[in-house]
């Protein structure tokens, strides 16, 4: 198991590789990369369904600039709600659907 710093820092790393930009045809591709992160030993008992949501809220978090990048998904981000108008169930999604 990585320190936190060390994970960070290799996921910080990783997503400045994802942004350099891209050389297509005559074109330059600028790319922006949104990263979640969770880790499951940070959330010790939590299913992997759980850790996938905390990883996703933490991702729409840094998104829309209520926290800063390298930001760790906690607890209560494993039980949020879904955001950005995903559903429980709908295909794709890692929860399934809660009776209404």
């Amino acid at each position: 198991m990585l320190p936190p710093a060390t994970a960070l820092a290799e996921i910080a790393a990783l997503r400045e590789q994802l942004q350099q930009p891209l050389q297509h045809e005559q074109h330059t591709l600028r790319l922006d990369v949104s990263l979640g992160i969770a880790r499951a030993v940070d959330l010790p008992g939590e299913t992997s369904s759980r850790v996938l949501r905390g990883a996703d809220t933490a991702m729409y978090k840094v998104k829309k600039g209520r926290e800063a990048f390298s930001y760790l998904a906690t607890r209560a981000d494993a039980y949020a709600d879904p955001v950005n108008g995903r559903r429980a169930g709908r295909g794709g999604t890692h929860l399934p659907a809660r009776a209404a």
